[in-house]
Parts: structure tokens; sequence; C-alpha cells
């Protein structure tokens, strides 16, 4: 149910990343529904079917939304005026901007140019719309370093536990975490992430997977929405 209500905002907004982001963990689900669970005829054919409606309507949607139509044409935007002459151009009006950033951030490497100040240097005239280039160069190396160690953390608070054979939902739920993480890492590349509050519930729920599984909140929130979970599985 909140999943369709996710397509359907991303389908009314048109929005490239929300799709892609989408594509992400929805192929996070159909590897959990696949690997991670009990092999049986019943789940290998929702698998096959889960697969075959993914990919139909994902082709639907390119040929037929909105949404699909920018994604077709993002490569096109810049390609005629050939900002940069290199293959940035290709990226939508997000890819000039590590073009044009990278001597900006050669003079200012260690404390950058500030927060929300790119868009005085921008010959484009926009704001960084890259949560990297917001670290490294709005913030300097030692902001980019700060931002490296935090996503260590959350890889090593996710993985931090080992986990008995039998923990099904605690790995289909650690699993799925894990693709949503993907997901934001690759949204990172065009849009900046650090005052989004929704995105650091998820770094929250991350980071509680490092608790003991009996009182672990994280994985309680989390294991419901992991559709088929195996309650056997479980160590509850």
């Amino acid at each position: 149910f909140f999943a369709l209500i996710l397509v359907i905002c991303v389908i009314i907004t048109a929005s490239r990343m929300g799709i892609v982001m989408i594509a992400i963990m929805l192929v996070g689900y159909w590897y959990i529904i696949t690997f991670q669970k009990r092999i049986s005829l019943t789940r290998l054919l929702s698998s096959i079917v889960f697969l075959i409606v993914f990919v139909v309507g994902f082709l639907f949607l390119m040929k037929y939304a909105e949404v699909g139509e920018r994604l077709s044409t993002t490569t096109e935007q810049l390609e005629s005026d050939r900002l940069t002459g290199t293959v940035l151009d290709h990226l939508g009006d997000r890819g000039p901007q590590y073009y044009f950033s990278w001597p900006y951030f050669l003079r200012h490497p260690f404390t950058g140019i500030g927060i929300r100040n790119w868009q005085n240097y921008s010959p484009m005239g926009l704001v960084c719309h890259s949560e990297y280039m917001v670290q490294y160069l709005e913030g300097g190396i030692i902001s980019f370093g700060l931002y490296c160690f935090f996503w260590i953390f959350i890889f090593k608070s996710l993985f931090s536990r080992k986990l008995r054979i039998r923990d099904t939902r605690f790995k289909a739920s650690r699993t799925y975490l894990f693709f949503i993480l993907l997901s934001i890492l690759f949204a990172n590349s065009v849009l900046w992430s650090y005052d989004m509050y929704c995105v650091f519930i998820i770094y929250a729920l991350v980071s509680g997977f490092s608790l003991p599984q009996n009182n672990n909140t994280s994985y309680r929130i989390i294991s419901p929405y992991i559709i088929g979970a195996e309650k056997e599985g479980s160590n509850q």
C-alpha cells in the first residue's frame, strides 16, 4: 500500500530521481523474496511474476508517463550547449556543476566556500544540487572527511551484528535497509540531503541495528513491512 502511494506520488510529480530510488528499493525487495527466503515453487513463481511486473511497469512509465520522458531526455538537456565539452554535459543540469566547482575546491580545499555559497560562484546561477558537492566544495576536506566517516559508521552499524542462520526477518530487514541506503547514496549525486529530516530517520533506524535483537526498536519497526517474512525464522 505504502509502495503504491510512493509510485503514484512520483508519477504525479514526474520526479526522475524518485523513480530511480523506488526502482533500487524494488530490486532490493525482489532480492529478498528470491534469495533470502526458503526455496519453494510458490516463492520462485512469485519472484518471476514480481520481476515481470517490475520490468513491464518500468517500460510503461518510460513510454507513457511524463517521468519517463524526463528520464529519456536527461542527456539531451545541455547537449546542444556543450557547456564543459565533457561527458558531464550528458547528465542534465547537474553534471556541469561538478566540472565548474572543481577549481573553487582547489582554491578553498580545507574549509570550502561556505554552505549555500555555490550559487554566488556558479556560472549557471544554481545552488549545489549534489550532497557530495555540498560536502567537498562548500564544506571542504574537513566536512567531506566527516561525511565519509559518518557513512562508514552507518554501514558498520548495519552489518556489525553476526546473525544466526534462522534470523530470517532480521536478515530481510537489514538487506532492505541496505538497498535504501544505496538509493540515498545514488540520489545524493544529484540532490542535497543534509537538511532532510526524513533521510535522517533512515540513518537512525540503521544505527539501531547494532543493538541487541531482543530490544531492537529498528528491527521491530522495519520487519513488519518486509512482506512475506517468515515468523518462525525470527528470534523474538
